[in-house]
């Protein structure tokens, strides 16, 4: 009974929480969770999708489970909130550590608009359409395509794509007949095979990069972290303010070679997974970029936050008696930190 208690009482307070975030009117928030026997308007956020109750400017809150949610193919301008990731490593992030978790997530015509925050995506976002937001996700891969080639799933000119804040592990671009332009890879950490965009107008800023290697065209890369001699390659790019640990970064246009890498993080090894990439005291990547901001995914205007929480309040304390007093007056405290 406590643990039912203690789950529907935080999915209250937090859907009241929700609504003062919601815009006017029209717009609604509608609770997916699989859990077996949650109160929740549906339990597959594609169940959300198909019904016509859901309709543009609505958001979708993913409850954390154990169980992974089926696959999303979004067809219409949606808020996808999840409840972030690494909850057990860093403080005051929610009051239960499951992540809501889905294999993949498609952004289709109809969806232009869209944007994404705390979910888990163990296999790929894929973006066919403008504007789209993908921001404070864990994740394995994203993509962009453009193009006929991809048939009625996709925009022909896609653009206006902000993939920020993110923990992610390979980004790409590809065009089959179409463009792609405007869009922003920011603060992220990047590990796997790193960053390949075949296409122009790219700008790849403030991300620690652990990977393979970055390969762009005609792209804006600066205030970057580079670690493990990942590889640097492509035609027309501009390289400003990157910190690497040996020399993949032409030096020039303040950038810093053969830095060792124990001075610029409060460490690689150990401390929470993101957490660790948070520069120390000291750190040559601190005001080493373009207008004297930090380096790396913590740096600018729209720095990382630890474990991808999005921007609405969390509970991550909650507290009951075991057993009701005799006046019948259950007495329950809660905790709630906003991530904006």
């Amino acid at each position: 009974m406590k643990k039912t208690l203690l789950f529907n009482l935080c999915s209250l307070a937090l859907l009241a929480l929700l609504a003062f975030n919601v815009t006017p009117a029209q717009a609604r928030v509608w609770r997916i969770d699989n859990n077996t026997g949650a109160a929740a308007d549906f339990a597959q956020g594609a169940a959300a999708i198909a019904d016509s109750r859901v309709v543009n400017g609505d958001t979708l809150y993913f409850s954390g489970s154990t169980t992974v949610y089926s696959n999303l193919t979004v067809n219409k301008r949606l808020v996808i909130f999840g409840v972030g990731y690494y909850l057990d490593q860093n403080p005051n992030t929610q009051v239960a550590f499951s992540t809501a978790k889905v294999s993949s997530i498609d952004f289709r015509v109809g969806s232009a608009g869209s944007e994404m925050q705390g979910m888990e995506v163990t296999s790929s976002v894929n973006i066919y359409v403008s504007n789209i937001s993908v921001r404070r996700n864990l994740g394995a891969y994203v993509y962009i395509n453009a193009g006929t080639g991809y048939g009625a799933t996709a925009e022909v000119n896609v653009s206006g794509i902000f993939v920020s804040q993110n923990w992610l592990s390979y980004f790409s671009t590809s065009v089959s007949g179409g463009t792609i332009s405007n869009v922003f890879f920011t603060n992220n950490y990047v590990s796997g095979s790193g960053i390949s965009t075949g296409t122009a107008g790219v700008t790849v800023a403030q991300n620690v990069i652990n990977a393979t290697g970055i390969n762009t065209t005609s792209s804006y890369i600066y205030n970057n972290i580079m670690l493990n001699g990942g590889s640097v390659s492509g035609t027309g790019n501009s390289y400003n303010n990157n910190i690497c640990n040996a020399t993949q970064f032409a030096t020039g246009n303040g950038n810093q070679q053969n830095v060792n890498m124990a001075n610029v993080f409060v460490s690689t090894t150990t401390g929470s997974t993101d957490g660790r990439y948070m520069l120390k005291t000291g750190s040559p990547a601190l005001g080493a970029g373009i207008n004297g901001e930090d380096c790396g995914m913590f740096g600018g205007s729209d720095a990382y936050v630890l474990s991808g929480m999005p921007p609405i309040p969390s509970i991550w304390f909650f507290s009951q008696p075991s057993v009701v007093p005799a006046s019948g007056a259950l007495q329950v405290r809660l905790k709630a930190s906003s991530h904006n």
